[in-house]
């Protein structure tokens, strides 16, 4: 009878127990390891094998659930890791470091606007110049004419200007918040650099100007400083000679952008618009020759002549292109491909001119240095279909959700465009060189000419930049 009664007291017991949603019933050999906010009813009845059990009450943070629970430390609650239901070990925290960054998800998928800032280093092809100056030695003074090899150019030859600094600035924007359709500007400009020479002779060594005679096809030197000749009866002349030469690029652009297929990337777009690049170039010899103040006469006579050309190029043309992006974890890279398709309209600008200046302070000039005649001066323009082709390669990693740094190269080249060193032609006729005892103006004269030759150009380099999203 005590039997049965201990039994249906233990089954209401554990019916009351159920029906507390918050409690659980748990074996009393399992009830120690529980936490100490329960409380235990009788001990085990041996005799028919029923068990006693305890009522445990659950706090709102219950394992099983996604929350963690608190723990007392010193009257605090310390939240702890939940665990797991199936009664597994937790896996270990995931592994942290720049690489291994959790995953960011999408950059600023909710941005309107974005701004990209790129510090450039780049390299222009190098150009070609003849040889616009040149020296010989002393010895060779009372030579009526310089034998073949004695004249070193002092400017000529392939031109390298190294590196350019420069800067680019795009931007853009979105039209809606799915980000499929945008329009988007940008702008690169290279610092504008020059190469200078300058040199001052009284003769040791004899310096001037240098051209090709037509007529005889032999290079000639002006002996503009010069060590005097009794021989030849030329007096002594100190020559200050300048040469320089410069080039600078820069290009502005508007695109459409439109959200194309993602086959191979995270992302890729089509780029439609308009493209504009603008370079540069120019190259000038200027000599100012000065005879001895001690020689009767002619003494403190000036002569001076200068020489300049001016190569501008403007590129106004369509352009259509890509852009892939990728993506792992925070890094990303991306790949951009343009092609400009468009005309070329190159203008270049000849200009020289001689002075002298007698003791008496009395000036005559005319048209013409050395290289440049009445027969290439002037303004001389020319169009001609181009392509330019440019790729981007960049690689970077998102720093926080609306900001990236990258670095990255470019690669763009121009297929046709005037060069400044082949504009220049060597060959002239030395009748029209009033600098020279034999310049004859009413001699006939067919060099120098004036022919716009076309080459090609490229431009490339490292940028480093950041993205920022608005």
């Amino acid at each position: 009878m005590r039997n049965r009664f201990t039994k249906a007291l233990s089954l209401a017991l554990l019916a009351a127990g159920l029906a507390q949603a918050s409690h659980t019933i748990l074996p009393a050999d399992k009830a120690a390891s529980s936490p100490s906010n329960r409380a235990t009813l009788g001990d085990p009845v041996p005799e028919d094998g029923v068990p006693s059990y305890s009522i445990e009450t659950r706090s709102p943070y219950s394992p099983g659930t996604n929350a963690a629970s608190p723990t007392a430390s010193n009257g605090n609650l310390t939240p702890v890791p939940a665990a797991d239901p199936s009664g597994h070990e937790a896996p270990p925290a995931p592994a942290t470091g720049l690489l291994n960054a959790p995953q960011p998800g999408a950059f600023a998928p909710d941005s309107q606007t974005w701004f990209r800032a790129d510090y450039l280093l780049w390299h222009i092809s190098d150009s070609r110049l003849p040889p616009l100056a040149g020296m010989a030695a002393r010895s060779f003074a009372d030579a009526s004419e310089l034998p073949e090899g004695a004249i070193t150019p002092v400017l000529g030859g392939k031109t390298s200007f190294d590196t350019h600094s420069g800067v680019r600035l795009d931007g853009g924007l979105w039209f809606g918040g799915q980000q499929c359709v945008g329009l988007d500007a940008g702008y690169f400009q290279l610092e504008h650099r020059t190469l200078g020479f300058g040199l001052t002779s009284a003769g040791d060594p004899i310096v001037g100007p240098v051209f090709n005679d037509l007529s005889s096809q032999r290079l000639i030197l002006i002996e503009a400083g010069f060590p005097g000749s009794v021989s030849r009866n030329e007096p002594q002349r100190t020559a200050t000679m300048t040469a320089g030469t410069d080039e600078r690029l820069w290009s502005v652009e508007a695109n459409l952008r439109v959200r194309g297929p993602s086959v191979f990337s995270d992302r890729t777009d089509l780029l439609f618009g308009f493209r504009h690049i603008n370079f540069d170039e120019g190259v000038g010899v200027n000599t100012v020759s000065v005879i001895d103040p001690t020689v009767p006469v002619t003494g403190g006579s000036i002569l001076a002549t200068g020489d300049s050309f001016r190569a501008h190029n403007r590129f106004y043309g369509g352009q259509i292109g890509f852009q892939s992006d990728y993506r792992w974890r925070r890094v990303f890279w991306n790949f951009v491909g343009k092609l400009g398709i468009g005309g070329m309209h190159e203008n270049v600008n000849i200009q020289g001119a001689t002075a002298s200046i007698t003791p008496a302070g009395a000036i005559t000039a005319g048209p013409g240095g050395v290289l440049t005649q009445p027969t290439n001066i002037g303004q001389h323009n020319n169009s001609i279909f181009t392509v330019v082709p440019e790729i981007d390669l960049n690689i970077g990693y998102q720093v926080t959700p609306r900001l990236r740094a990258y670095i990255g190269y470019t690669f763009l080249y121009i297929d046709h465009l005037a060069r400044i060193g082949d504009q220049i032609d060597f060959n002239v006729d030395r009748t029209q060189v009033q600098a020279l005892s034999d310049f004859n103006p009413s001699a006939p004269a067919r060099h120098p000419v004036a022919v716009i030759n076309d080459n090609f150009m490229w431009a490339y380099g490292l940028n480093f930049g950041l993205d920022f999203r608005f």
